[in-house]
């Protein structure tokens, strides 16, 4: 029968804590990168809102060009300019 001596159990604990204090400063680690990375998600999700503002200004730009477009001409001279092609 082995017998456990107080220094193999000292030695036990000292291990433990090691291991302890390693993961300990992993998840600090860890905990830091999640908080860096949880900033660049929102840098991103800024970027991309920006991005649909610009792409609805410009699609409303188009828009209203469009419809500018049509109130220049009147239905007249829309048709005055098919008979010209013909």
């Amino acid at each position: 029968m082995a017998v456990i001596d107080e220094n193999k159990l000292i030695e036990e604990r000292e291990a433990l804590e090691k291991d302890f204090n390693n993961t300990q400063e992993n998840i600090k680690r860890v905990e830091a990168e999640v908080g860096s990375m949880k900033s660049n998600l929102n840098a991103l999700y800024g970027a991309i809102q920006q991005v649909d503002k610009m792409l609805s200004i410009i699609r409303q730009d188009s828009v209203k060009k469009k419809e500018e477009g049509k109130k220049e001409t009147s239905p007249k001279e829309d048709s005055k300019k098919v008979e010209e092609k013909k």
